[in-house]
């Protein structure tokens, strides 16, 4: 008589709950005891007890006697059950999401006995704790993180993408508003925050006004000349950085200087664009100056009959409606000298500065007076409604058919608080 059988996985599956199948290849025996260490069932009597399973991880004894009437014969084996795994885990972004940013892995996995954890573009770049605790990253975009885990018999593995912003970045455009592109005193500087992944901002401007020293976009006035620096300071709640520029801002010499300007003919007046404002330093279309904010700063109007130039003038904005233009909400009146006598580009050439126009004389002409494609260069001069006197030099005629324009050099006064 000899006890003996055959012990078999399910499936191969060695990883809890575990299914053994029990082949009894004993002989000579009458009877039988299996005893199944946490199994289910524990025990049996039967010859071929079938399936015995073994839900819980370990080490587990099958033990069968065979009994006759002579004796007894003891076989054992022992199954090793292997723990079931559940992997997971999950992260927290310390602060917030921008680079460098600190990340604090949380483990969620059940039943592993050894871990692989991969963090791409993390400092450390790998671990094998269970619980790896904070990975730094340094750089934005997507990071993997894999986490590769055993139970001693199999691997499982599970990733996801922490995704952050790009590192900080300090920086901001400035420009002068209009008339004080020139950067003569007083000067007023447009700031625009530009900067990256910045949470709070902050503007100094010694020497200078500023309209707000948070806002995102902002004005800083400079009364007198001098070099002036203008510093932002942002902070993403982690850290801080700084960028500085610095202006010149020049003496006022009480003059603004605009070229080459385009005036359109009178189908250009929609487009090119016929009217300008000294306040905004620029020539404005109809559409432009519909607004009547926009039409009161008018200085000047042209009026070009066709593109053959046979017949052109510049006006008064109050007049706009008599040369086939729409009225200007909030015109003012400007006296305008088509043909002035004597001014020639020696005259244009010496006003450098705005008390040079006491200079000239002749403000105000004919209505009537216009002149052509064939008067090149030609001057004009023009007083506006609050007084301040202009040369205009007409220097070139562009016949692009109803887009056409001339384009024209201008000297103005400027107000006093310019």
């Amino acid at each position: 008589m000899a006890a003996d059988f055959r012990a078999t996985a399910k499936n191969d599956r060695q990883t809890a709950p575990v299914t053994v199948q029990l082949s009894n290849l004993s002989y000579g025996a009458d009877t039988y005891m299996w005893t199944f260490e946490g199994g289910n069932p524990s025990s049996s009597s039967d010859k071929n007890p079938g399936e015995v399973v073994f839900a819980e991880a370990g080490n587990h004894k099958i033990t069968l006697t065979a009994v006759n009437a002579v004796g007894q014969s003891v076989k054992d084996t022992t199954i090793i059950v292997y723990p079931q795994v559940s992997v997971g885990f999950g992260y927290v972004v310390q602060i917030n999401d921008i680079a460098p940013a600190v990340v604090e892995i949380v483990n969620k996995t059940k039943g592993a006995t050894a871990y692989e954890w991969h963090f791409e573009g993390g400092d450390p770049a790998t671990s094998s704790s269970p619980n790896p605790g904070c990975v730094t990253f340094a750089t934005g975009g997507k990071h993997e993180i894999k986490l590769r885990v055993t139970n001693g018999l199999e691997w499982f593995e599970q990733s996801d993408t922490v995704t952050l912003r790009n590192p900080m970045r300090a920086d901001f455009e400035m420009q002068p508003l209009g008339i004080d592109e020139d950067m003569e005193a007083p000067v007023t500087m447009q700031l625009t925050n530009t900067s990256e992944s910045a949470i709070n901002g902050k503007w100094t401007a010694p020497g200078g006004t500023l309209s707000s020293d948070t806002a995102r976009i902002a004005t800083v006035r400079y009364a007198k000349p001098g070099t002036y620096t203008i510093t932002l300071t942002v902070d993403d709640n982690k850290s801080r950085l700084s960028t500085s520029r610095s202006i010149t801002v020049k003496e006022n010499n009480g003059l603004l200087v605009a070229n080459n300007l385009r005036f359109g003919i009178n189908e250009a007046k929609k487009t090119v664009g016929c009217f300008y404002s000294s306040l905004m330093n620029r020539v404005l279309t109809t559409g432009d100056v519909a607004d009547a904010t926009v039409g009161k700063t008018i200085d000047i109007a042209f009026f070009g009959l066709n593109s053959r130039f046979g017949y052109c003038y510049f006006l008064s904005p109050a007049d706009a409606k008599d040369s086939a233009f729409p009225a200007i909400p909030g015109a003012v009146a400007a006296t305008v000298n088509n043909k002035p006598v004597g001014i020639g580009q020696e005259q244009f050439d010496n006003i450098k500065k705005g008390s040079d126009f006491q200079m000239l004389s002749g403000w105000s002409g004919n209505k009537k007076d216009y002149f052509t494609i064939d008067d090149c260069p030609h001057f004009v001069l023009f007083k506006t409604a609050d007084g301040r006197r202009s040369i205009i030099k007409v220097k070139e005629f562009v016949r692009e058919g109803a887009a056409s324009y001339i384009v024209a050099d201008l000297k103005i006064e400027k107000r006093k608080d310019e």
